[in-house]
């Protein structure tokens, strides 16, 4: 009725709900709670009961996002940050942590943050409330996030450079190996000018045909976490690091004047490879006392006479693969003759007879 005072109901509420200065509470261990209004008896009036009402607390709707700082890093760097959103919190409630689970490339299931390139999904779970508060008051819906790690760079540099020419061919690049990846990747060589070496370059074979110089490159390949390098270009050098001695041999060091002159020839201490020396030029010069010379014509006097080779004429290679040629004498020697016995003839005559 209409002329009834508010001071005059008593309200009475079940159990699951609280009554305050005429604000009701539903408690949120219950989901529903009842209540019903007594108006007391006055001069024109019985008290009256009202119906009993019944409350349901329905849960409200709470999503849960996963997030990171950044959707996507280069293999190798920081890790962003991972956090969670959220939309739905009621009565300045609060989440005050989740579970982050990743999963994706390889089969990767882990809460620990993936380190290898791939796609990941970022799937929160377990969400932790704050102080008092239930997660019975929420309908949680948890909302992915993706993630991605993309493959780094690699440098390929080279570490090997230079090998003598004395080197056994062909030289495997590999073996040292030549040149690396930051990365790991498997290297490829190729060969982009042959240059004074002459070189020529078979899978990761090296040949040269003499000292000098050729220019190869080194592509590191891709692997799991790195993409291809580029070719790093390198001057290589075949290096003459080898000293030649070619000495003067003669077939006979010693002759007697008038016979014939020994022929000459020579031995090279160190030949390399498959060079070769066709031919030499020997200059023959008195040894003091004896004055000759220096001539590439033998001498036929008697006297002592040095042989010393030189201008080395290659049929293979050359002198330039060697770090210095040296060229060492012979001595020839030619004796002097012994002479026919001199015979004296007698004559006769009368002395003081003109």
């Amino acid at each position: 009725s209409s002329d009834v005072c508010s001071s005059d109901l008593t309200y009475t509420v079940g159990s699951g709900c609280s009554l305050s200065s005429g604000t009701l509470t539903v408690m949120t261990s219950s989901s529903t709670c009842t209540v019903s209004a007594t108006i007391a008896s006055d001069t024109n009036y019985n008290s009256a009961n009202s119906n009993t009402l019944t409350i349901t607390r329905t849960k409200a709707d709470l999503t849960i996002t996963a997030t990171a700082s950044s959707s996507t890093k280069i293999y190798g760097a920081s890790n962003p940050t991972f956090s969670f959103s959220t939309t739905g919190l009621k009565n300045s409630e609060t989440v005050t942590s989740v579970t982050n689970t990743f999963t994706g490339t390889g089969s990767y299931n882990s809460t620990t943050v993936p380190s290898n390139v791939g796609s990941y999904t970022l799937t929160p779970s377990a969400a932790v409330f704050g102080a008092g508060i239930s997660s019975g008051n929420y309908n949680i819906n948890y909302a992915t996030a993706s993630y991605s790690i993309t493959a780094a760079s690699q440098t390929a540099s080279w570490s090997v450079t230079s090998i003598p020419y004395s080197t056994t061919k062909p030289y495997d690049l590999s073996t040292a190996p030549a040149a690396s990846g930051t990365g790991g990747g498997t290297i490829t060589y190729a060969l982009s000018a042959a240059g004074s070496a002459g070189c020529s370059l078979t899978g990761t074979s090296l040949s040269w045909t003499s000292a000098g110089t050729c220019t190869l490159t080194a592509t590191a390949g891709s692997t799991s976490n790195y993409n291809a390098s580029s070719a790093a270009s390198q001057t290589f050098t075949i290096s003459a690091s080898t000293a030649l001695t070619i000495t003067a041999t003669l077939s006979s060091t010693s002759i007697t004047y008038g016979g014939s002159t020994p022929s000459n020839s020579f031995t090279a201490s160190t030949l390399l490879q498959s060079d070769a020396i066709s031919s030499l030029t020997y200059t023959y010069e008195g040894v003091s006392p004896t004055s000759y010379g220096p001539l590439t014509t033998a001498p036929t006097s008697a006297g002592t006479y040095s042989v010393t080779p030189s201008a080395a004429v290659f049929s293979s290679g050359s002198a330039s693969n060697y770090s210095s040629v040296t060229y060492t004498a012979a001595t020839l020697t030619i004796n002097k003759a012994n002479q026919s016995t001199l015979s004296v003839s007698s004559t006769s005559g009368t002395a003081g007879t003109g």
